[in-house]
């Protein structure tokens, strides 16, 4: 047999079994090929949240403000560096590696009252700042 025509009987049979085997299974090809998009933070999908949301502003009293990060599937994820900022008062920590539960703790004081807007970052994602879309805001008196 010619070499050309073994080459597009192989072609054609290779694009049969791919396409029979996507709808067998009724996965598009796009989820076998997203693997990485699983261990992608979402700054959409990652939680801030703090407590108390009001404390005296005394430098010893503290609101704990705690990151849960994740994927677009909302799915926890470890190991992922993040890091704090506030408006207003000082952490005891600036950056805080998450757990198996994808979350990372600080703890936020100040001897000045007032409101702080507090944001996080997410370090290393491709193609974002990686800020959290989402803020909270804790008010010291």
């Amino acid at each position: 047999m010619d070499k050309k025509l073994l080459g597009l009987m192989f072609l054609f049979f290779l694009s049969f079994a791919l396409f029979a085997s996507m709808v067998i299974f009724e996965k598009p090809l796009s989820n076998f090929t997203r693997a990485k998009e699983e261990l992608a933070p979402s700054t959409t999908d990652s939680l801030i949240f703090a407590w108390p949301l009001t404390t005296k502003a005394d430098s010893t009293s503290q609101s704990t403000v705690t990151v849960f990060v994740r994927n677009i599937k909302t799915k926890p994820l470890s190991n992922k560096v993040v890091s704090i900022t506030s408006t207003l008062g000082t952490f005891k920590e600036t950056s805080v590696t998450s757990d198996k539960e994808g979350k990372a703790e600080f703890h936020l004081i100040s001897d000045t009252p007032g409101i702080a807007e507090v944001t996080a970052k997410i370090e290393g994602m491709e193609g974002s700042d990686g800020v959290l879309s989402h803020k909270v805001t804790v008010q010291f008196e």
